[in-house]
Order: structure tokens, then sequence, then C-alpha cells
């Protein structure tokens, strides 16, 4: 029997296909980014559900997972491969509407804990690189918490190996080989060495099967190679147009420079001249050498 076509877990539309159909997959997932054990995670509710029956195309439509945990816990989980510049922002804005939207209406004291969690497919931080980072609002000269219900945190797929004995023991690092995974044969390698990979490759595997999902995959790829093309032209438009503009500005700084030079070698010239002349007619009516000099300033 034919596999279906392979497609990396980072794709956000299958992501969101695992993690929406399989609470078992999501349990673990969530249990290891809070560095807690599965059994300390009684419930897990997806809370932005998709009708994989609709038409799913276009790249802008934000796929990340939010999530209910033990009732007293919202999660936010995204995947970015493609580097966002801007993503230490982004990252701040989802956790802070997350925190926003969770209780309107209800008191501050039931505010629940927030937690943002960001597994990019790039380096976030090239100066203070890391596999796993948890950031958190604290005093700047005491270190002291504000608060541990709002935090946001990194997982650098590209940083594996910088991965702590706390990343190994919360099982982070499974989750990376299973995002890293570039086939099905990676991929049921992995599933021999640990149930939860069993039932993550388990459900990519089931859904690739699905055609309407199946398709509506294939189109969200080519909607994102379509929005990478055209950024990548506009910015090579860009460029171009950057180039000419400069080459003309300077071009034209050139000649206005070279225009200002001569003037001034030609003043600086002419008056030599004029100089040379004067000293040439004094001496033919005269004058002495004192007087000649005098007159010129010299």
């Amino acid at each position: 029997m034919c596999e279906p076509k392979f497609y990396q877990l980072t794709n956000d539309l299958l992501f969101h296909i695992v993690m929406q159909e399989s609470e078992v997959a999501l349990k673990g997932l969530v249990a290891s980014l809070l560095s807690k054990k599965i059994e300390e995670i009684t419930s897990v509710e997806v809370l932005n559900p998709i009708d994989y029956s609709q038409r799913i195309s276009g790249k802008r439509i934000i796929l990340d997972v939010n999530a209910r945990v033990n009732k007293d816990t919202l999660v936010n989980i995204e995947v970015q491969v493609r580097r966002f510049e801007a993503w230490h922002l982004r990252s701040l804005f989802y956790a802070a509407r997350m925190a926003a939207q969770s209780h309107p209406g209800k008191t501050y004291a039931e505010l629940p804990i927030i937690r943002q969690f960001s597994i990019l497919d790039y380096t976030f931080d090239e100066e203070d690189s890391a596999f796993f980072s948890e950031y958190e609002l604290q005093n700047q000269k005491t270190g002291k918490t504000y608060t541990d219900r709002f935090r946001i945190a990194i997982m650098d797929l590209t940083q594996k190996d910088l991965a702590t004995p706390d990343d190994i023991a919360s099982g982070r690092l499974i989750w990376a080989d299973l995002f890293n995974a570039q086939s099905w044969g990676e991929l049921d390698q992995l599933a021999k060495k640990d149930t939860l990979a069993r039932e993550v490759v388990d459900i990519m595997r089931t859904a690739m099967k699905d055609d309407g999902i199946s398709f509506a995959i294939n189109e969200r790829e080519i909607a994102e190679m379509d929005a990478l093309t055209r950024e990548k032209s506009a910015e090579q438009c860009g460029l171009e147009r950057g180039l000419e503009r400069g080459w003309q500005q300077g071009l034209a700084r050139g000649l206005e420079e070279g225009m200002e030079k001569g003037i001034e070698k030609g003043i600086e010239k002419g008056s030599a001249k004029s100089r040379e002349a004067i000293r040439s007619n004094m001496i033919r009516a005269g004058f002495t050498q004192e007087q000649i000099a005098l007159a010129l300033g010299e």
C-alpha cells in the first residue's frame, strides 16, 4: 500500500489537526512544555477547533492552538518555520490578548495562568542561543518575580544540541525529533521507541490518508509558497529600485562635487596667474622686490 504524501509536523495545519484530533498528543505536548508529568494534566481542551471541511488555503489564517489545561491554565502554541523579525512582539501580543479575553467580567484573582509557547524552526536569539527558553516579568534590580502567572517560552528546533537534562526529562527532545523528522521512515523509527511518538505518527498518517485534509494541507502549502514568492519578488524589486536610486543620487552627487572642485581649482589657478602677471608688470615698471611683496601681500 502506498504511503500518503509526507508533510513535516511543522506544517501548521497538520500540527493543528494532530493536536485537535488526539487528546493524548495534546496532553503530551502540553505536559512537556509545562515541565509536568502527563499524569498531572487532568484535563485539556482545544478552544479554537477548526472545520477541516472548509477551505483553509490563505496564508494569513492563523493556525495556532489555544487550549485550556486543568481548568486554571490557558496555553497558546504556535509553530513558525520562516523567520519573523518581530516574533518577540507577536508572541507578547498573543499572550496579552489571551489574558485579556480569558475571563471578561470576573475578578483579577480569577485570572488564569497564561503560557505562550512558540516552536520555531529558526534561531530565535543568535547571541543567547538555547533549545528551550522561558521569560517572565521580574524586578530588574532584585530579580524577584512580579508574577508567575504570565510566561512566554521559545522552543528553538535548530538548537536541539543545546538541550539540557531538564529538556530531556520533560520529553521536549522527543518533540523536537518529531518536528524535525523529514520522512515517514524517520517518524516510524521514533514511533518504535516512544508510545507518545507512535500516537502522533498514527494521527499524522491517518490525517494524510483523508483526501479532504490532504487537499487542504496541500493548498495551505501552495499559499505559503505563493506568499514567500511575492515577498521575495517585492524584496528583489525594492533592492533593484534602491540600487538604481542610489546610483542616480551617487552620480548626481559626484557631478556636483566634481563641478565644485573644478571651480575651486579654476579660481586657484586663475588667481595664481593673475599674481604672476602683476609681478611681471611691476618688475618691468621698476618696482623693488619689497614694494612688490607688499603689494601682493607676501
